[in-house]
C-alpha cells in the first residue's frame, strides 16, 4: 500500500492507495495527532512509476504542493474518510483531488474561501491578481515584480470575501518562487495577461472581465455534498462571486515585455494617472 503523509496548511493529509504498489515507493510520516482527512485512492499501474515525480517536491514542513507538473496522471477514484463514513467519488487528476481536499477541508470549518488560477503580489498594504491561460505570463510576472513588491504566489491564490471588501493570500500548494509570508491584503485591481511588444493596459467592462474571471476560478466542490447538486450550486457561487467582484473591483488588460524594466512603477503610474488607460 502507498502512503503518504503531508501538510496542506495547517491541515493533515493522508493519502493512501487500495492496491498493492512496489514497498519502495511506501513513504511514511508520522504526525503528532491524526490527519484530518483521509484520502484513499485506487491507482492506475503505470501511475506507480510516477508517484515518486508527484511528490518529490511535496514539502512536509512547509505544506507545499506541486500542483504545476505531473498533474496529468489519471486517477480513477477515491474515497475519503468524514466520521467513519465512506464517499466514492471520480476524481480525473491529482490536481483536482487537491483543490477539492482544499475546499472539503475549507468548507468544514466555515470559510468561504475560493481558489482562483493567479499570480499576486502585495503592494502599500493593497494586493493586485494576475490571470490568465496556462503561458499567458502568471508566473513570469510575479518574478518580475518580486523585485518592487512582494510576491504572494505565482500558481494559485486563495480569494476571501469580507463583510465590505475581498482580500487575497497564496494558497497552500506549491510556488517556485518559495514564497515565506502570510500577507492578506485588500484586492485592489485584477490584471488579465497578454503578451505584447510593449506595456499597455485597457480598462475593462464588468461584462468582459466578468467572463475573463469565471474561467480562472477552480469550481468550490468539497467531496460532502451530492455530485450533481454541488455542480449548480458551485456554478451559481461562482456566478455571484464573479458579478460582485467585477463591478467592485478595476479589471484590466495588462500586455507587457519580458523587457520591462521598473515594471510595477510603471503600472502603478498608468493606473494612477489614467491617461495612458485604453477603454474596453
Amino acid at each position: 500500500m502507498y502512503r503518504y503523509y503531508f501538510n496542506m496548511g495547517k491541515w493533515h493529509i493522508l493519502v493512501k492507495s487500495l492496491n498493492p504498489c512496489p514497498e519502495e515507493l511506501v513513504v511514511d510520516y508520522e504526525f503528532n495527532s491524526d490527519p484530518d482527512i483521509v484520502i484513499e485512492i485506487v491507482l492506475p499501474e503505470d501511475l506507480y512509476t510516477h508517484l515518486p515525480k508527484i511528490f518529490e517536491k511535496f514539502n512536509i514542513e512547509k505544506g507545499a504542493i506541486d500542483l504545476v507538473k505531473y498533474n496529468q496522471s489519471n486517477i480513477n477514484h477515491l474515497r475519503a474518510i468524514f466520521k467513519d463514513e465512506w464517499r466514492y467519488y471520480d476524481c480525473g487528476s491529482l490536481e483536482s483531488l487537491l483543490f477539492r481536499t482544499f475546499y472539503t477541508l475549507s468548507h468544514k470549518e466555515g470559510y468561504k474561501d475560493v481558489l482562483i488560477h493567479a499570480s499576486a503580489v502585495a503592494s502599500d498594504g493593497s494586493g493586485y491578481m494576475f490571470m490568465g491561460p496556462s503561458g499567458s505570463g502568471k508566473s513570469t510576472i510575479a518574478k518580475m515584480l518580486a523585485k518592487e513588491c512582494i510576491p504572494l504566489h505565482d500558481e494559485i491564490i486563495v480569494l476571501h470575501e469580507n463583510d465590505t471588501n475581498f482580500s487575497i493570500q497564496g494558497s497552500p500548494f506549491h510556488t517556485n518562487l518559495m514564497i515565506k509570508n502570510e500577507l492578506n491584503p485588500s484586492l485592489k485591481a485584477m490584471f488579465f495577461l497578454q503578451h505584447g511588444k510593449e506595456l499597455s493596459i485597457q480598462e475593462l467592462k464588468s461584462s468582459h472581465a466578468f467572463v475573463l474571471l469565471f474561467n480562472q476560478i477552480v469550481p468550490p466542490m468539497s467531496f460532502n455534498e451530492d455530485y450533481l447538486q454541488l455542480n449548480k450550486k458551485s456554478f451559481d457561487r461562482i456566478s455571484n462571486l464573479c458579478d460582485k467582484l467585477v463591478n467592485s473591483i478595476p479589471s484590466y488588460i495588462l500586455k507587457f515585455s519580458l523587457n520591462d524594466d521598473n515594471l510595477w512603477q510603471k503600472i502603478e503610474g498608468m493606473i494612477n494617472s489614467e491617461r495612458y488607460i485604453i477603454k474596453d
